[in-house]
C-alpha cells in the first residue's frame, strides 16, 4: 500500500511531493522499486530507474545493486540508509556472514558507489562455480494471501537467498521464474502476478529432500539473522578438518579420507542435488571431489556460502552445535596459534605412541579413540619399537592425584593430557564420571577465559580510543567474537552504542 509522508527527490522530481510507496519488512529493494515504477505513472522502466538510482539501468539488478548512496539521498533515506538497504533487502546480507568484515564493508562501498562490474568480483563469485542467478523465486500461497491483502504480491528477501528453496512459512517448494530462458531481459520490472502461469518452474521434490530444504533454511536464518557474525574462513576450514576426524573421515597420518566423505555427502544430498539452483551439490566428480575437496584445503579465493552452508548441515548437528566448535577454535587459534589447531589433527601417531607407553589402554582402545584400524596401529608400534605388554594405571595413583591437582588449577584440558601424557578422552571419561569436579572445573575455566578475554578487549579498546568497532574487530586477536558469543551482557555494557544501531 501507500505511505502517506510525502518525500521529494532532490533535483529529480522538481519541486513537485509524490508519495512514496510503503515497504514490507522482507521486501526485496527490486521489488519496492517495481511497486515504485507503477504507482509512479512512469511509462518507461528506465525513468523510474534515474529517478531512483540516477541511472537507466541500475534499478533492474535484483541481487547485488549498485548506487544505493543516489537512492538514500533521492527518497530521502525512506527504506534506510544505504547499508541498511543493502543487508536486509539485497542479497548482501546473506553473503555478509561468510565474509571477513573488512571484505563485507568493500562489497558494501561497491554497492553504495557507481562500481557495479566490481560488486561481484568483489565476491569472488565469478570463481565461485555458483552464477549469481537473475532467477526470482516465490511462494504461490504467499502470493496468493498478499494479493488479497495487499493488491499486489512482492518478492520476499529470504525466498531469494541461493540456500531457500521452500517457503519457511508455508513449507511449499518456491517457483522459480528465469527472465532470460522466457526470452525476456533488459529494462523490465518483474512483478510476481504479472507472469503468466506458464512461465513458473514448479518443483517437486521427496518428504526427505523437504526435510533437508528446511534445515538448510534453518542454518540461514541462524547465521544471517546474526548482525554481528562474520566466519573467518581459516577458522571454518579447521572446524570442518577437526568434525571430519571426529566423524572417522581423517586417516592416521592427517590425511583426508575423501572419497568416504564424498560418498556421504553424496547420499546426504542425492534427494535435492536435482533442485533447481542446488546442482552444486551433486558437483563432487573428479580427483579433488569437486568443490567439497577444496573446502577442507586451503586455497586462494572465497567460497560461496551455499557451499558452506551445505557443509555446514552436513557436518554439524545444528548451528548451536557448530558456533560452539568455532568458538572453541577460534579460542585455541587466538591462545596458541594455528600451530595448536594442527596438532589437533595430526597427532594421531604421537598420541598412540603416549597412550600406550603410559597409559592402561589397550591397542584396541587406543585404535578405537582414533578412528584408525587396530592393524594400522599395531604396525606403528613395532615400527617405533613401543612395549605394548605393561599397561600402567591411572586411577587410584600418583597421577591420579596430579590430575585433579591440574583440574583443580583450571588447566584446560589438551594441556592436562600433554602435560601428564594422558589421552584427552580419558580425561573426558574421568569428568564425566565425577559430575561435581567436572562441573567446578568447567564454571572455573570459563571464569578465567572470561577474564582473559574481559581484561584483554578493555586492552584493545584503551590503545584504540576513538576507533569504531568495526575497526576494532580487524585487530588481529581482539577477542570480540568469543565475547558476542559467551559474554554478551557484558559486552553490551562496555559497547552500549553497537545496540541501538
Amino acid at each position: 500500500m501507500m505511505n502517506e509522508m510525502p518525500a521529494h527527490q532532490d533535483n529529480l522530481l522538481g519541486s513537485d511531493s509524490w508519495v512514496l510507496p510503503g515497504a514490507q519488512s522482507d521486501q526485496t529493494l527490486y521489488s519496492w522499486s517495481s511497486i515504485y515504477h507503477k504507482a509512479s505513472g512512469n511509462i518507461d522502466a528506465g525513468t523510474t530507474s534515474r529517478q531512483l538510482f540516477g541511472q537507466s539501468d541500475a534499478a533492474f539488478t535484483p541481487d547485488l545493486p549498485s548506487r544505493l548512496d543516489f537512492l538514500q539521498t533521492a527518497t530521502r533515506a525512506h527504506l534506510g540508509d544505504a547499508e541498511t538497504v543493502a543487508r536486509t533487502r539485497t542479497m548482501a546480507g546473506f553473503y555478509r556472514p561468510f565474509f571477513p568484515e573488512d571484505k563485507y564493508q568493500k562489497l558494501i562501498t561497491a554497492m553504495k558507489g557507481e562500481r557495479p562490474g566490481a560488486i561481484k568480483a568483489e565476491l569472488g563469485l565469478s570463481r565461485s562455480g555458483i552464477v549469481s542467478s537473475q532467477t526470482f523465486k516465490v511462494c504461490p500461497e504467499c502470493m496468493e494471501e498478499e494479493f488479497k491483502r495487499l493488491g499486489y504480491a512482492y518478492w520476499h528477501t529470504e525466498h531469494q537467498w541461493p540456500s531457500c528453496a521452500l517457503c519457511g512459512r508455508h513449507h511449499l517448494l518456491l517457483w522459480h521464474f528465469d527472465p532470460n530462458s522466457a526470452g525476456k531481459s533488459g529494462r523490465i520490472f518483474y512483478q510476481p502476478k504479472g507472469i503468466v502461469p506458464s512461465g513458473w518452474i514448479r518443483p517437486t521434490a521427496s518428504a526427505e529432500a523437504h526435510q533437508s530444504l528446511m534445515k538448510l533454511l534453518s542454518w540461514s536464518r541462524q547465521l544471517v539473522g546474526d548482525n554481528e557474525l562474520h566466519l573467518d574462513e581459516e577458522i571454518l576450514r579447521w572446524a570442518y578438518l577437526l568434525r571430519a576426524k571426529q566423524r572417522s573421515w581423517i586417516a592416521f597420518d592427517g590425511t583426508l579420507r575423501l572419497q568416504k566423505l564424498k560418498d556421504s555427502f553424496d547420499s546426504a544430498y542425492r534427494e535435492i542435488a536435482t533442485l533447481p539452483g542446488f546442482s552444486i551439490a551433486a558437483e563432487t566428480d573428479g580427483p579433488n571431489s569437486g568443490f567439497l575437496g577444496g573446502m577442507f584445503r586451503k586455497v586462494v579465493g572465497q567460497r560461496h556460502p551455499l557451499k558452506h552452508l551445505l557443509l555446514l548441515n552436513f557436518l554439524f548437528d545444528g548451528p548451536e552445535d557448530f558456533q560452539k566448535a568455532y568458538a572453541d577454535h577460534l579460542a585455541v587459534k587466538t591462545d596458541a596459534g594455528v600451530t595448536a589447531l594442527l596438532k589437533n589433527l595430526t597427532d594421531s601417531r604421537s598420541k598412540l605412541e603416549g597412550w600406550i607407553r603410559t597409559q592402561a589402554m589397550s591397542v584396541n582402545k587406543a585404535a578405537q579413540e582414533l578412528g584408525v584400524p587396530t592393524g594400522q596401529a599395531t604396525k606403528y608400534l613395532d615400527k617405533v619399537g613401543v612395549n605394548r605388554e605393561k599397561r600402567p594405571r591411572i586411577v587410584a595413583t600418583e597421577k591420579e592425584a596430579m590430575l585433579r591437582k591440574l583440574l583443580s588449577d583450571c588447566f584446560e584440558r589438551l594441556k592436562i593430557a600433554e602435560e601428564l601424557l594422558m589421552r584427552p578422552s580419558f580425561i573426558k571419561d574421568y569428568l564425566a564420571a565425577h559430575p561435581i569436579q567436572k562441573a567446578e572445573w568447567e564454571q572455573s575455566l570459563f571464569a578465567k577465559r572470561q577474564a582473559h578475554y574481559r581484561e584483554h578487549f578493555l586492552k584493545v579498546l584503551s590503545d584504540h580510543p576513538g576507533l569504531p568497532v568495526k575497526v576494532i574487530r580487524q585487530i588481529p586477536g581482539n577477542g570480540f567474537q568469543w565475547l558476542y558469543t559467551n559474554d554478551l551482557e557484558w559486552l553490551r555494557s562496555v559497547l552500549p552504542a553497537i545496540w541501538r544501531r
